[in-house]
C-alpha cells in the first residue's frame, strides 16, 4: 500500500498552523502584535523545513513506498512524487497567503495603535500635572512652590534653577493673591530685580506692580536691586519692598519658584 497522504503533511506545518490558530483567536492585543511581528521569520522557517522534508523523502523512500506504482502512466493512478510535490506547493501557497494576510493585519494593528494614542491624548485630564509639593494656577498655566528658610536672593535664584524654575513673577492681582495664599504671613523673594530698570528675572514683561506706599525707596543700605513681598497682613498685605543683596537684609527671606506646568 502507498503511504497515506495524511502522513505527507510535515509536523512543523501542523505545529505552525496550531500556533497561528491560537494567536488569531487571542484577545490579547500585545500577544497578537508580537506574533505578527515574528510571523515572517516563522514562515521562512516553515518553508525551509518543508523543503528539507521533501528532499529527504526524495532521497530516502520508505520500504512501504517500494511496492507502489509510483511511475505508472498507464493505470491512471497518480504518481506519488507528483502528489507530494503538489501537496508541498499547495502548502507553500497557503503559507504565502497567510504571510500576506499577517502583513495586512500588522498594518491594521499599527493604524489602530495610532488611533489609540490619539484617543488617549484627547482623554487626558484637562488639569496639567505639577510635581508633588507644587501648586497649579490655571490662569497662568503654571506651577508654584514656597520654599521656607533664610535665604538671600542669590540662594533663591539658585534654588529655583535647580528645580527647573525661576523666582516667581506676577502679572495680576489674582496671581499675587494665589501666591500669597501659599506664603501666608511670611516675607519672600520674588523675581523683580533692577539692573538700570526694574524687570522680571524670568524675562516676562513687567505688566503689574504692587509696591507698598513709598516704595521703591532704596531701603536698608546698599544698592536696593531686589524685591520682597512684605509680611504686614493688617496694613499692607502682600505689597512689595525693595532692598539690597547684602547682609543682614538679604539673607532672611523665604522664596517662591514658578515654572510652566508639565515641566
Amino acid at each position: 500500500m502507498c503511504m497515506s497522504l495524511l502522513t505527507l503533511i510535515p509536523l512543523p506545518l501542523i505545529s505552525g498552523l496550531i500556533l497561528a490558530q491560537f494567536f488569531f483567536r487571542s484577545s490579547d492585543f500585545a500577544t497578537a502584535t508580537l506574533f505578527f511581528s515574528r510571523q515572517r521569520k516563522l514562515i521562512r522557517m516553515i518553508k525551509e523545513l518543508l523543503l528539507t522534508v521533501f528532499l529527504l523523502q526524495l532521497a530516502a523512500p520508505s520500504s512501504q513506498e517500494s511496492d507502489c506504482q509510483c511511475t505508472s502512466s498507464t493505470t491512471g493512478k497518480p504518481n506519488l512524487w507528483d502528489v507530494r510535490l503538489g501537496i508541498i506547493q499547495d502548502e507553500i501557497d497557503m503559507i504565502t497567503k497567510a504571510m500576506n494576510l499577517s502583513s495586512d493585519l500588522a498594518k491594521k494593528l499599527k493604524t489602530e495603535e495610532a488611533n489609540i494614542v490619539e484617543i488617549v491624548k484627547k482623554c487626558r485630564p484637562t488639569l496639567p500635572e505639577c510635581e508633588p509639593g507644587w501648586s497649579y494656577y490655571k490662569p497662568t498655566d503654571s506651577c508654584y512652590i514656597m520654599v521656607r528658610g533664610r535665604f538671600s536672593y542669590m540662594d533663591a535664584e539658585k534654588g529655583c534653577k535647580e528645580r527647573g524654575a525661576n523666582v516667581t513673577s506676577m502679572h495680576s492681582q489674582g496671581e499675587s493673591d494665589f501666591i500669597q495664599g501659599l506664603a501666608g504671613d511670611n516675607m519672600y523673594w520674588i523675581g523683580l530685580v533692577q539692573n538700570g530698570e526694574w524687570h522680571w528675572a524670568d524675562g516676562s514683561p513687567l505688566t503689574y506692580v504692587r509696591w507698598r506706599k513709598g516704595e521703591p525707596n532704596g531701603c536698608c543700605g546698599g544698592p536696593a536691586n531686589y524685591t520682597t513681598v512684605n509680611c504686614y497682613p493688617v496694613t499692607t498685605p502682600a505689597e512689595w519692598d525693595d532692598g539690597p543683596g547684602t547682609k543682614p537684609w538679604s539673607n532672611r527671606h523665604n522664596y517662591v519658584c514658578k515654572k510652566p506646568s508639565g515641566r
